[in-house]
């Protein structure tokens, strides 16, 4: 989808994946042919407009994965990276992150 590095300085590099597309189902003759459970109930992933951030180092010694991010962008110096998460379906949870490159904290400055 994107990616972005620090203007000024810093070895990092952040890549904003796309949404996975949906699995294809299985053929309906696989499907009549295996009635073992039909009480089985399939469980469908959240709808959220976020989508997976990766953060790495240059030289790959760090990295990071995020899930549900919406938006990204790194300070100026590369010191620290703000991300923002997207609100899942039937949850208010939307949230802005820092996180500081250098020691890994990732920390919640508003929900």
């Amino acid at each position: 989808k994107s990616f972005a590095i620090p203007t000024e300085k810093g070895s990092w590099i952040a890549i904003h994946f796309e949404k996975e597309l949906p699995k294809k189902d299985a053929p309906k003759d696989s499907i009549a042919t295996n009635k073992t459970d039909s009480t089985a109930k399939i469980e469908k992933p959240k709808k959220t407009d976020g989508t997976k951030l990766l953060v790495r180092s240059l030289d790959g010694a760090k990295t990071w994965e995020f899930e549900r991010v919406k938006s990204y962008s790194f300070t100026p110096n590369g010191d620290f990276l703000q991300y923002t998460l997207a609100e899942e379906e039937k949850a208010d949870n939307a949230a802005v992150y820092l996180l500081n490159l250098s020691t890994g904290e990732s920390k919640l400055v508003h929900e």
